[in-house]
């Protein structure tokens, strides 16, 4: 995929935002050199196809230079959240703990201001000893040109939930999820190479690196990466960029859109052009209507397109986004909207006016994507009539592999005997 883009489309690549102020744009060519370099150090280091590694890295660049190198080679790599301290038991540090432990003490790569920290957790992890790599260190190997050939259903990225429990579940993808989703998706979107994307979410996320970051690679398209401290600290940014750059696709859960609507009066002062923006996703939350609403009618004299906005839903465990909705606001105030009374929640659902007393209003999140089938059962597995509420299933290609070392978890999710259905996804 990455050589392929590099071939294919030399000029475009990733845009970065560096924490000091400087922005710096890697080519796809510069990107798979940087990643050889990487799979050499990783292969010096003894590591071959099939073995895992953590990933401690914030900055955008080094996460996604280590996690091509990795990919090259065939290694397996789990990003995990990096803790604002390593010298205390945060939830960040429990984390990294519990699936150090988890994967039997696999390297993590980090960089050289991190390393010394994260060997000091030593005791704290009941390790014998803390396998640390740097990218530092990896990126002074020459570049190593012979790429690992997976198969289909080979492992190559493991995403873990959530939770924040100190044992997360590893949620183990192989090259047929990820790649069976990017298709779909562009089947139903028709992005091409020509788009620019924008995100800001953190890469351990499932929708900035596969629903963004990898499908954009598999586009060859230019991608902007800033990162998330970036838009919290001024989020007004996002729209700095969008004009900037001339982004026509991003995305985000409904807590920035609330975000910004808090900054409405200086939006409406200012002046951007967002008239290239076309699709913005509003995944990863419950998608609220007022919120999402409002943020429309406050871009709307900006030029943003009352159509842009796409509600959507999706999982880790099912490769992101398998479900979305282009009906949001597509002809009036309420497209794309259904308004219920919440004591039928119980029974049949029961469609109400806006004025009701009891109303409950949902957004839409839309029909699935090809190749991805779903169904609402009840506590038996059997399909409900429409309007009635249950458990989602999900069949698809797009669905992982299992989640890893945990086969209680597994059991409770996958349905073997019932068409091939995934519970609880």
């Amino acid at each position: 995929m990455l050589i392929r883009s590099a071939f294919m489309s030399p000029d475009r690549g990733v845009t970065y935002m560096k924490e000091d102020g400087r922005t710096l744009t890697q080519t796809y060519p510069e990107l798979l050199t940087s990643a050889e370099r990487v799979l050499c150090g990783l292969r010096a280091a003894g590591l071959t196809n099939g073995d895992q590694v953590l990933l401690q890295l914030k900055d955008h660049q080094d996460f996604i230079t280590v996690f091509w190198g990795c990919i090259l080679g065939g290694i397996i790599p789990t990003p995990v959240s990096v803790p604002p301290v390593y010298d205390e038991m945060n939830q960040g540090v429990n984390k990294l703990k519990g699936v150090f432990q988890l994967q039997n003490e696999p390297f993590i790569i980090t960089n050289e201001a991190s390393a010394e920290d994260i060997a000091g957790l030593r005791e704290t992890f009941e390790a014998k000893v803390m396998p640390i790599l740097t990218i530092e260190a990896l990126l002074a190997y020459e570049p190593d040109e012979q790429h690992y050939e997976p198969e289909p259903d080979e492992p190559v990225l493991q995403l873990l939930s959530s939770g924040s429990t100190g044992v997360p579940k590893c949620i183990r993808h192989h090259h047929q999820s990820i790649l069976s989703r990017i298709i779909a998706f562009e089947q139903v979107n028709g992005f091409t190479h020509e788009d620019v994307s924008l995100n800001w979410m953190p890469l351990d996320h499932v929708g900035g690196i596969v629903m963004f970051h990898v499908h954009d690679v598999y586009l060859g398209c230019q991608q902007i990466s800033p990162s998330i401290d970036q838009f919290i600290e001024r989020p007004m940014v996002w729209l700095d960029w969008v004009e900037t750059y001339g982004v026509t696709r991003t995305w985000a859960p409904n807590f920035a859109f609330a975000m910004m609507n808090e900054y409405e009066d200086d939006i409406r002062k200012g002046s951007w052009d967002l008239s290239t923006l076309t699709y913005i996703m509003n995944a990863a939350e419950a998608v609220v209507p007022k919120v999402t609403q409002r943020f429309m009618h406050i871009m709307g004299q900006h030029g943003l397109s009352r159509h842009a906005m796409v509600p959507a839903y999706g999982m880790s465990e099912t490769s992101s986004a398998i479900v979305q909705s282009k009906k949001f606001m597509r002809n009036s105030e309420q497209d794309g909207q259904l308004t219920i009374d919440q004591t039928s929640l119980t029974s049949e659902i029961e469609y109400v006016t806006h004025d009701h007393p009891n109303k409950m209003t949902f957004t839409e999140v839309g029909t699935p994507i090809p190749s991805v089938w779903i169904r609402i059962v009840d506590e038996h597995h059997e399909v409900l009539p429409e309007d009635q509420v249950g458990r989602l299933q999900v069949k698809s290609p797009t669905i992982m592999m299992g989640y890893y070392q945990n086969e209680e978890a597994n059991q409770e999710v996958f349905l073997r005997k019932t068409a091939g259905f995934t519970q609880g996804i």
